[in-house]
Formats: C-alpha cells, sequence, structure tokens
C-alpha cells in the first residue's frame, strides 16, 4: 500500500518555485553549470519544500523554458500559471492513456453489443457494416458507449490519475 501523500502548502510552493525560476533569471547571477537534468539549488531566504518528482520536473522545465525567453529577450513565464498549464496537459493524457487501455479491454465486447442491435433492426443475423458510412457509424457508437462506460467507472471508483496511470484492468 501506498504511502499518502504529505500535506502541502501550494502557495509557499509556487513561491518557492517562482523565487527559483527568477533567481535562474537574473542576469548576471551565478548559473549552476552541473548536467541540465539536475534541480537548480534553492534560492537564499526560500524555505524548501519536499515535492513530488513530477512537481520537480514540472519546476525544472518552467526553469528550462524561462531560461531560453530570457535568452531570446523574452518575459518569463509566470510560474503558477505554466505549472498548472503543464499538469493539466499531463493530467488529460493520462486520462486518455487509461481510456485506451480500457478501450482495448471492452472494445470487442461492445462492437458484439453494437453489432446485435444491428442485426436485430435489420432482422439479417449476417448484418455487417458495408459501406464506409455504416462502419464510421457503428465505430462512434463503440466509442461513445466505452467513453460512457469509462467515465462512469471513474465516478464510482474515482481513482487518482496516478492510479489510472499504473492500472492495467480498471473493470
Amino acid at each position: 500500500m501506498a504511502e499518502p501523500l504529505p500535506s502541502i502548502d501550494r502557495r509557499s510552493l509556487l513561491a518557492s518555485a517562482a523565487a527559483l525560476t527568477a533567481a535562474g533569471a537574473v542576469p548576471g547571477a551565478d548559473r549552476p553549470t552541473t548536467a541540465s537534468r539536475e534541480a537548480l539549488p534553492p534560492a537564499p531566504n526560500v524555505q524548501t519544500t519536499n515535492v513530488s518528482a513530477a512537481t520537480a520536473r514540472r519546476f525544472i522545465e518552467i526553469g528550462r523554458r524561462n531560461e531560453i525567453r530570457r535568452e531570446a529577450g523574452l518575459p518569463p513565464l509566470k510560474v503558477a500559471a505554466e505549472w498548472r498549464r503543464i499538469k493539466e496537459v499531463e493530467d488529460r493524457q493520462a486520462r486518455e492513456e487509461a481510456f485506451e487501455r480500457f478501450a482495448a479491454i471492452h472494445e470487442k465486447e461492445i462492437w458484439d453489443q453494437v453489432l446485435k442491435q444491428r442485426r436485430e433492426k435489420e432482422q439479417n443475423p449476417d448484418w455487417r457494416p458495408v459501406t464506409l458510412a455504416e462502419g464510421v457509424d457503428c465505430q462512434r457508437q463503440v466509442r461513445k458507449i466505452l467513453r460512457d462506460q469509462f467515465a462512469g467507472c471513474l465516478k464510482r471508483k474515482r481513482p487518482s490519475l496516478k492510479v489510472l496511470a499504473s492500472a492495467r484492468l480498471l473493470l
């Protein structure tokens, strides 16, 4: 069982990140010459906070982008806004990956249901989509049913995105 996540004061976390980014963007300030994957040292007079690897990676990425923007003569990114944007993109990607795993598991069953309904409607037990339009319509129905079932699964279980990203079977 995973350890519970520590309580993190988001305001101080974002303030620390902003200070780190600003300290790295000041002209004439000493910049670390270590490998680009390493974290920047904490700015003086800023309380450091233990953060997850994902949060640290996001802050490092924002710092890299701000360094590129500084060299190009552009204003720095707002750390809080950029952090939220990156997190939303990663969360959306995690949900989409979880949905694709869910679809891979359940798609054949849903296809069988859609075809069964259409065969009953057509009164033809061997009916198959023949035209492109029929095939696209059936595929649209299958994806809609899968999306609805996936959304229902999330509402019932309310897993975190970390669980979704690591899960192999959702149902």
